[in-house]
């Protein structure tokens, strides 16, 4: 990540191995240590939202570009995104910034009342749009339609999808611990280990394969094998 001051013919970058360290905070702090703490415009101030606003936003949020999924909880009186363990700042309007930074996150408000999308607003970049998902209640008898050995021709590596004992959807490969699907859609599940999996189904309604995407990789497919193979 790289912020310039031509003002002050100065550049700070940020390289980082993991996407949890927060290269634009980090560089924030360096500008700040350099030019002052008036380097940057003030952050706007926090209003104080009740309980029963902040559960109006929580829930998922699913990008229909990137299969990105956002969920928020409540922790402690405060809006908390999975993952984070900054909470996002209300700063009203239906609007939050992403702890001391000045990325907002933003509920557009719509005609029916209910909060129906999440903004993420980190210009110069694009606006990211995440619709809401509300998860399915789904049967054992219903899980089971995905287990099965799932192959990937471009990793050379398969994958078992199978129901746990407490009635959980798990992925398992032979590489790494296994995973467990939280439902986030109809054949759509997510874990903040792995991202974002979608199952497909063939013409007669059985599933034919699966997705996977991540932060780094997007739609990875995988065909549903079978028995034998």
């Amino acid at each position: 990540y790289v912020v310039r001051f031509p003002e002050h013919d100065l550049a700070i970058a940020v390289f980082c191995n993991l996407s949890t360290m927060q290269p634009r905070k980090l560089t924030r702090k360096v500008a700040e240590i350099v030019l002052g703490p008036g380097a940057f415009s003030p952050l706007p101030p926090a209003v104080a939202m009740s309980e029963q606003e902040l559960k109006a936003v929580e829930g998922s949020y699913w990008n229909e570009l990137t299969d990105d999924v956002r969920r928020l909880s409540i922790k402690d009186g405060k809006l908390v995104p999975e993952g984070s363990s900054d909470a996002l700042v209300p700063i009203g309007g239906g609007r939050f910034r992403a702890g001391e930074t000045s990325d907002e996150i933003a509920f557009p408000a719509v005609a029916s009342g209910g909060v129906q999308e999440l903004q993420v607003l980190s210009p110069p970049l694009p606006v990211a749009k995440f619709k809401r998902v509300v998860a399915p209640t789904q049967t054992r008898e219903e899980l089971a339609a995905f287990v099965g050995a799932f192959f990937s021709s471009e990793l050379e590596v398969t994958f078992r999808v199978v129901v746990t004992d407490d009635g959980k959807l798990e992925l398992r490969s032979a590489r790494g611990k296994p995973v467990t699907l939280q439902p986030l859609m109809r054949d759509a599940f997510n874990s903040s280990d792995l991202g974002t999996i979608t199952f497909a189904r063939g013409s007669g309604g059985t599933v034919t394969g699966l997705t996977i995407s991540t932060g780094r990789v997007r739609r990875l497919a995988l065909t549903k094998t079978r028995p034998g193979q």
